[in-house]
């Protein structure tokens, strides 16, 4: 099942060792054949890969999406990577001159995993990203920085053999217990993370998942409160009764039958917190509540034998309880939590942060080559009330047209970013910005 990152090499190599290149289209067998490549790269065990790089931007991009841009004017670092069958080891140490976090030595990216069965044990601070949208998730995407976890994730996503639950199809499950900063309300406030995807069909990839925040100085830590942060047993009126914030999300791609159009239905709808049970047994109090939405369109081809997939995506990150009615600073907010679902002042979810709309359309372009052109234009609306208390992007309302253009080229040394992005502010007290960056990795082995 898709929707999700990262995904472990086995089963990508699996999946295209299986593909048959015998009458694809020009652009999907060279994308079979770089990815295989890749697989096989991926597959050359006991090796020890080392990479240096340096990154810097005018402005660092705000509104952050899959791609992976420099977060900071001025940065570089180095990492080194080896693995085996079983074990997999990488050491990636960054620095940043003039941080917005303070914290000029970062270890993103570093991780130590370990195969144990069909399971893949890890440690470290690796980003990750659930759902299928382009421009964000609304629960967990690689907005903020990676927080430091513990994670256990399937490693081949197969199906069930027994008939009673082979309908299912492939599945894959995804556990997660973090520690946030420091520097927070109450700090080292604890982040677990459940996930469980399958695809029944072909065609139709399905997911659920949850955000957990709980503990932290001064704060309910026992087994007890563990049990009722899990089963939702919590009250949003008393702070006593109350053992943390939490999100859960459906998410659902859709891809037409190929007879009608290269065309697939994505979408997720996440719940901010419960209505609040207060000792009661009405199921329906246990559900989530505070809706936010996120739904696209994308589609594929190509033009003149090069690759093309293109999308149309709409987030709104503004609470509702039906249609009429909404409910504002209330995303990514907490009553007891008050720095919020962030880590070091981002949001864990999408970039918009509370109380934002986002309406994109982009597609990327892959030259003959394989080396991506991207570019998407935004019409944001950001702390559409002005309440959002924690609110990251801006502390009143504000209104924007947004283009972003990106180009990263595979050369002997290693890969070139470029990118190049204008914000034109409608309404709001902001500027307009013009902001650039790049980035240089090079391959040391």
């Amino acid at each position: 099942p898709g929707q999700t990152w990262p995904r472990p090499w086995p089963e990508i190599a699996t999946a295209v060792d299986r593909a048959k290149p015998d009458g694809l289209p020009v652009h999907v067998a060279a994308a079979l054949s770089r990815v295989r490549a890749e697989a096989a790269q991926a597959s050359s065990s006991e090796e020890v890969r080392v990479q240096a790089f340096v990154d810097g931007a005018l402005k660092p991009r705000q509104i952050r999406t899959y791609e992976d841009t420099p977060r900071e004017k001025v940065g570089g670092g180095a990492s080194a990577e080896w693995f085996s069958n079983s074990l997999a080891f990488k050491l990636q140490v960054r620095g940043a001159y003039h941080p917005s976090d303070d914290q000029r030595v970062r270890l993103d990216g570093s991780y130590a995993s370990a195969l144990i069965g069909n399971w893949i044990v890890t440690a470290g601070a690796v980003d990750r990203w659930w759902g299928p949208g382009h421009e964000g998730s609304l629960i967990l995407s690689s907005n903020a920085r990676p927080v430091p976890m513990i994670t256990i994730d399937r490693n081949y996503a197969d199906a069930f053999e027994t008939r009673w639950l082979s309908w299912i199809g492939p599945w894959r499950l995804s556990l997660g217990a973090g520690v946030l900063e420091s520097n927070r309300d109450f700090s080292h406030t604890q982040l677990l993370t459940i996930r469980v995807a399958a695809r029944p069909f072909e065609s139709l990839d399905l997911a659920l998942g949850r955000s957990i925040m709980w503990c932290g100085s001064h704060r309910p830590c026992s087994s007890r409160d563990l049990k009722n942060v899990l089963f939702g047993n919590e009250s949003q009126l008393d702070p006593n009764k109350n053992p943390g914030n939490q999100l859960a999300s459906l998410e659902f791609r859709w891809r037409l039958p190929r007879s009608w159009a290269p065309l697939a239905i994505y979408g997720q709808l996440v719940g901010e917190d419960g209505i609040s049970p207060n000792g009661t047994l009405d199921i329906k109090s246990y559900l989530p509540a505070k809706r936010l939405h996120q739904i696209g369109l994308e589609s594929w081809g190509s033009i003149r034998g090069n690759a093309v997939r293109v999308h149309a995506e709409f987030a709104d990150t503004v609470c509702r309880f039906s249609v009429p009615n909404t409910l504002y600073n209330c995303a990514y907010e907490h009553f007891i939590y008050t720095t919020g679902y962030r880590f070091r002042g981002h949001p864990l979810g999408h970039s918009i942060d509370s109380d934002g709309r986002s309406y994109s359309i982009g597609g990327t372009l892959l030259d003959a080559y394989g080396d991506p052109w991207t570019a998407v234009i935004r019409r944001l609306e950001l702390n559409m009330a002005g309440l959002s208390a924690g609110n990251t992007l801006s502390r009143t309302p504000q209104k924007l047209y947004n283009i972003e253009l990106t180009h990263r080229r595979e050369v002997k040394a290693g890969t070139i970013e470029l990118g190049f992005g204008y914000d034109h502010v409608t309404e709001g007290t902001a500027n307009d910005r013009l902001r650039a960056q790049a980035r240089f990795t090079f391959n040391l082995n």
